[in-house]
């Protein structure tokens, strides 16, 4: 008799248990972007070496700073095993960090806002109009007090009604009028 299916797969790689977590030493890591279209990788001193590394946010709302995982690359493209956390991207070296940032962006591929064209609100939704680093994007939000998202070092996320997230940088560097759209 085999047994049920749920015991032969794998499990999901986001699935974590508190104790398997393991936790990176930001000292032992070197992380390097070989340029556009290469993967990633990871050598971990006195360990192992990963040859296209994947990195997600754990918390991405709330501290998109903090509890960065780092996954493996299968060869088909895909995302593998969980090699460990990071536990605050400030504790990485200025490069490391940079790298890392870079392999979110291709998580994620959140377009940058540099300035809201125009902002209409209802009842119910609000309509956005904004310049990003991908052209302009036009896109609905529902329940702002839940969906713009501002970070203590200025950041501001938006998270329109299909769950696309789109990120201003510093808020300090948007024009008046994008600012007061904020406000």
């Amino acid at each position: 008799m085999q047994p049920p299916a749920s015991e032969t797969e794998s499990p999901n790689p986001s699935d974590i248990k508190p104790e398997e977590l393991v936790w990176l030493d930001p000292a032992a890591l070197q992380f390097r972007d070989p340029g556009i279209g290469k993967p990633i990788t990871l050598t971990i001193s006195g360990e192992r070496s990963h040859r296209n590394i994947f990195a997600l946010r754990a918390f991405p709302r709330h501290h998109p700073e903090s509890f960065v995982q780092i996954f493996d690359g299968k060869d088909s493209g895909g995302r593998g095993e969980m090699i460990g956390m990071i536990r605050d991207l400030h504790s990485l070296t200025p490069v490391n960090r940079a790298v890392v940032e870079e392999a979110l962006r291709r998580s994620y591929l959140v377009p940058r806002v540099f300035g809201i064209l125009d902002l209409e609100e209802t009842r119910y939704m609000s309509r956005w109009v904004v310049e990003t680093d991908r052209g302009v994007k036009t896109f609905e939000m529902r329940q702002p007090h839940r969906n713009v998202i501002v970070t203590g070092s200025g950041r501001v996320i938006l998270i329109d009604v299909e769950e696309n997230r789109y990120e201003i940088i510093d808020i300090e560097d948007l024009d008046d009028t994008s600012r007061s759209f904020l406000e």
